[in-house]
């Protein structure tokens, strides 16, 4: 599946676990999509993809086989069933007593639980599953490892098609005058964060502090990094290096990475629940903040963590990243 229309589609409906694949000693693999099967999926999910593919009509049709709407000529055990789950109208005339009058609702009126509840009960969810299946709607595992087709926007690799582009290596030595400067503001926003009801507050302002923790990190490497323009090497040969320390640089939390840079700054470390980073840049809707904990998919489990453990977390990750090279 490419990153379309019908992707982004997809997973506004269907609500996957993205989340990245890893191996032995963090090795990773790329990210993968998990996608709900159709029997997971609630009520809401179920009518919205069949409004989606414009299958109303066609289950509109079957509840009509079914006697729907033509309540009045049901046995009495299915007239009471439907009765159940449609709850209609009932009004008693008051002026004759057995005269009752069934106002039901009807077919466009009925709400999604309704609606999945006479699939359910006139057994057709088989049916409908089938031709949903046959529209194309996503389920299963899809993995960015080997997978040339994975969306672009969900990749833990992302395609760069120029290596001179932003974010390149030049670029990161360039603004290390700012690095105390932009040190010091991260670290004020950091320790002056508020737990609130906020959430989408809260999701966009702790998404910028792994950002800017990230790009500080990168920036003091790059300061780190032997400079290619000080080798006594041909042209060239130095912009070989530097695209080198830009490909690494921007791979920073896989093992490729942590075994290059290693012998220039001794142990590395990742910044605390990446997991939750990832879930904030991919699967945002997962993300919940609940009786001081956050909440994240890590591995296809709900994780929930103290959000102080969290802060905590990056206030340590910042002391040492602004520490590196001291010893250099």
């Amino acid at each position: 599946m490419d990153d379309n229309d019908f992707f982004k589609d997809m997973k506004d409906i269907l609500q996957p676990d993205i989340g990245t694949e890893t191996g032995n000693d963090d090795y990773v693999y790329g990210n993968y999509i998990e996608w709900p099967t159709l029997e997971e999926l609630n009520n809401d999910q179920i009518k919205e993809l069949i409004d989606y593919f414009g299958l109303g009509e066609t289950v509109y049709g079957m509840f009509k086989k079914c006697n729907v709407p033509d309540y009045e000529s049901l046995e009495k055990e299915e007239f009471n069933d439907f009765k159940k789950i449609l709850n209609p109208e009932i009004e008693v005339d008051n002026d004759y007593m057995f005269d009752t009058y069934i106002e039901w609702p009807s077919l466009d009126e009925l709400t999604n639980d309704q609606f999945v509840e006479l699939i359910d009960y006139l057994d057709l969810k088989e049916e409908i599953y089938d031709k949903l299946e046959k529209c194309g709607v996503p389920q299963g595992t899809d993995y960015e490892n080997g997978n040339p087709d994975f969306p672009e926007s969900e990749r833990y690799f992302r395609e760069e098609k120029d290596l001179d582009q932003e974010y390149s290596y030049q670029d990161y030595v360039s603004t290390m005058d700012s690095f105390k400067d932009d040190y010091n503001d991260l670290k004020d926003r950091i320790d002056n964060f508020v737990f609130n009801s906020n959430t989408r507050k809260m999701k966009d302002e702790i998404t910028l502090y792994y950002l800017n923790l990230e790009d500080l990190f990168k920036r003091k490497v790059s300061q780190i990094l032997p400079n290619p323009d000080e080798f006594d090497l041909p042209e060239s040969l130095q912009k070989v290096i530097r695209n080198t320390y830009t490909d690494q640089l921007r791979n920073i939390n896989n093992q490729k990475f942590k075994s290059f840079i290693q012998s220039f700054i001794g142990n590395y470390r990742k910044i605390g629940h990446h997991e939750l980073r990832n879930a904030l840049a991919h699967n945002r809707s997962k993300v919940t903040f609940e009786n001081q904990n956050i909440n994240y998919p890590e591995k296809g489990k709900l994780k929930s963590v103290k959000y102080v453990e969290i802060i905590n977390e990056m206030k340590d990750y910042l002391n040492w990243v602004d520490k590196l090279g001291s010893d250099n």
